[in-house]
């Protein structure tokens, strides 16, 4: 009985003592200078955390090469290895970011160390400034900083504090705030991207005027033994102003702490006193709208549409207007303009700005993302929004269609890839598409849909739009081809993954394209889960193997910045509507999971094709480049009923090269072509090395005895149809 009343009372007096612990605050030295562009991002985030966590927060910007840095800020420097700016170093201890150990820490890093999950954290010792005192007459300054300690500490600590200064200026480069944050793409919402790059007359808070004691505190404030749980003690410093420079006494204010005394200085706790209040920030945005319906233009006419920003505040707000050049897709011969690019708006009010489109002279589009952001002020931030808008030809021929969640670049792929067709390169434009605005464009003039999803904007005809699906099928039974390709619908409709989709939109595939997916668990199947990154797998045409030679391309290649971890395994219902013409070559993608593209006829004759993967993922380098192009070129051809499709989509025109592989002498057989064909044979780098004509079913011979061993491909046009042929020279 006495040993358990014995551990009740321990427990209880160790949880009383434990949640006497002190908070922990957290000291920031962060490397500076007037001249270090990239420092306003750390001078703002002292700030901000300030705003956001008071005194428990204390932000010391420790000045380099300027008119405000100090001898002691190189020691400091190579003390805790600072070699770029700015550099912050969190109560100086070492921290690892994204696999990096170290103390010096970029202000874009310092939220993941200092958040509201980081102000739980307890000290070792309780830290409070008692009294401080800029004495002008006596000309010293005063600190006195309080300890009590809340464990043993076997090892030398000291005292130290630091006194800093708000609201420094000067004149000159020495103090002139340099800023590289000034018009930089991506740093819209930050204060500073409409500041001046060189600010004049800037204000610079948190300058570090002097330590109390150096870096490694004063000796023999504290016993060289350590200290007990339960000790306290007090030290007064006393400093000459003599020793430091002060600009206003008004605008000082002090830190005091309790540090180590070698190996880095760690700070187990410090405190602040006299540092103003600094406001907290406030997050601001304003509504967007286009009031003008999406349109189509005439070449060369000019098309004005009005965006309106609406302030729900109560208090007036400048917003800078500007088209999101990173999300916009705009055909290269097409021109607009934006005016005013900064809107004022009163309280409560709303105000226009004008959205001008200048058409090119043929077939375009212009796809807006049109973005609006409160310009910050003060303690005001903005958030940004955004609209969107197109504006497009009225002629429309081959629309590759972009959804709102597809990337710019894996839609620009596939555009530059078609463009390069000498047929298709006036006849293709993008055209953003998305349940609001489908059905304001006329397609009926149009010769084929490029439908594409990309790995970021897969699902989109599933889940991402409820009316596109409908509309897309109701065109193919009007008698407008298509080419479409997804990582993820074809697995979806084969109900492998909760919710099971509706009979409507699985009949859009199963019954109008006779097809369906295969049916697998939930699973990337191209994902290397041990070293995390993609894996790569084949695609092989469904001809004779002789001729592809095994494996024709790859995908998810580490130089292809476009990767996919899903794919779409096909499966087959109606094989009088599908017929495969690609098939994965992997061993995780095994028969029946083999399926890789298929082309559609209906009833009436109208040309589809389903593709699983990406086509942007397909090869890397300028061998990936002529892949692309000879499958982008060959599905149009079958679509626009300019040429069947044989059973190997890059191969269509069944062109031969044997042996393979080659030794001296490559020959090329085109027997079965009706017309002449020029070929080209490159290296894998894109690089020419031969070309030559094959006259109607006939052979060449191409000699290749000066060619290194390795790899090549050849491409071979007949009247635009072309096949892409691999094959080795090994002696």
């Amino acid at each position: 009985m006495k040993q358990f009343l014995l551990l009740i009372f321990t427990v209880s007096i160790f949880s009383t003592i434990s949640a006497q612990f002190p908070k922990k605050n957290f000291l920031i030295e962060d490397h500076t200078g007037a001249w270090c562009g990239w420092c306003v991002l750390g001078n703002q985030s002292l700030e901000d955390l300030h705003a956001d966590y008071a005194d428990r927060v204390i932000p010391i910007a420790v000045h380099n090469q300027d008119g405000m840095s100090l001898p002691i800020q190189q020691q400091l420097a190579k003390e805790h290895g600072i070699t770029g700016y700015p550099s912050g170093v969190i109560n100086r201890k070492t921290y690892t970011i994204n696999g990096n150990s170290g103390y010096g820490i970029h202000p874009s890093s310092w939220t993941s160390i200092i958040d509201t999950n980081s102000m739980k954290q307890t000290a070792p010792v309780d830290i409070s400034i008692t009294s401080w005192k800029i004495d002008t007459i006596a000309k010293e300054i005063k600190i006195t900083i309080k300890a009590e300690f809340f464990e043993d500490i076997n090892r030398p600590l000291a005292f130290n504090c630091a006194i800093i200064e708000d609201g420094v200026t000067g004149t000159g480069k020495l103090y002139d705030q340099s800023n590289y944050v000034s018009n930089a793409s991506g740093y819209e919402a930050h204060p500073y991207y409409y500041q001046p790059s060189s600010i004049t007359n800037y204000s610079h808070i948190n300058v570090l005027r002097g330590y109390g004691a150096g870096i490694a505190g004063i000796a023999g404030t504290l016993p060289e033994t350590g200290v007990f749980f339960q000790d306290k003690y007090t030290y007064t410093f006393t400093i000459p102003l003599s020793t430091i420079k002060i600009s206003n006494v008004s605008n000082c204010w002090v830190a005091g702490w309790i540090q180590e005394t070698s190996n880095g200085y760690e700070i187990l706790n410090a405190a602040s006193a006299g540092k103003q209040t600094t406001p907290k920030s406030q997050y601001v945005s304003v509504d967007i709208k286009c009031m003008n319906p999406p349109s189509q233009i005439l070449p060369g006419t000019v098309h004005k549409q009005t965006i309106k920003l609406t302030n729900k505040r109560e208090f007036p707000v400048s917003v800078s207007v500007s088209i999101n050049e990173n999300e916009s897709v705009i055909t290269e011969d097409w021109k607009y303009t934006l005016n005013p690019s900064i809107v004022e708006i009163p309280a409560k009010s709303s105000a226009n700005a004008e959205l001008q489109t200048i058409a090119g002279a043929g077939i375009g589009a212009a796809n807006y993302v049109v973005s609006a952001l409160v310009i910050p002020k003060d303690n005001i931030r903005g958030l940004p929004t955004s609209t969107r808008t197109s504006v497009i030809s009225k002629e429309q021929k081959i629309v590759l269609v972009k959804f709102d969640a597809t990337d710019k670049n894996s839609v620009l792929s596939t555009y530059n890839d078609i463009k390069s067709n000498e047929v298709f390169k006036d006849r293709i434009a993008i055209v953003s598409l998305n349940d609001s605005n489908y059905s304001s464009f006329d397609f009926s003039g149009a010769e084929a849909f490029i439908i594409g999803e990309s790995y970021s904007s897969r699902t989109s005809l599933i889940y991402g739009t409820k009316k596109l699906l409908p509309f897309f099928e109701s065109i193919f039974k009007a008698g407008k081809p298509m080419l479409m390709w997804s990582p993820m619908n074809l697995w979806l409709v084969a109900d492998n993954y909760p919710p099971v989709l509706s009979n409507s939109i699985k009949n859009v595939w199963n019954k109008t394209f006779g097809i369906t997916g295969e049916e697998y668990p939930w699973q990337p199947l191209l994902w290397d889960m041990t070293n995390r990154k993609e894996i790569p797998f084949g695609l092989q045409g469904t001809g004779d193997s002789k001729i592809t030679n095994g494996i024709s391309f790859m995908v998810n290649e580490e130089s292809n910045e476009h990767k996919s971890i899903w794919i779409d395994c096909i499966k087959v219902l109606d094989s009088s509507i599908a017929q495969p013409i690609l098939h994965f070559n992997s061993d995780v993608l095994q028969e029946p999971l083999n399926i890789a593209a298929v082309k559609i006829q209906s009833s009436t004759g109208t040309r589809a094709i389903y593709q699983g993967f990406p086509t942007e993922c397909a090869g890397s380098g300028a061998s990936g480049l002529a892949i692309r192009q000879t499958l982008l070129s060959n599905y149009l051809y079958y679509l626009l009923n300019l040429s069947s499709l044989s059973d190997n989509a890059l191969n269509p025109s069944n062109t031969k090269v044997y042996p393979n592989p080659a030794n001296h002498t490559l020959t090329i057989s085109s027997e079965n072509n009706t017309n002449d064909s020029k070929w080209n044979i490159y290296s894998m780098d894109g690089i020419l090395i031969g070309s030559g004509i094959n006259k109607v079913q006939s052979s060449s011979l191409y000699d290749c005895s000066t060619l290194s061993n390795g790899s090549y491909y050849m491409i071979m046009d007949q009247k635009g149809i072309k096949s892409y042929i691999p094959f080795i020279v090994h002696r």
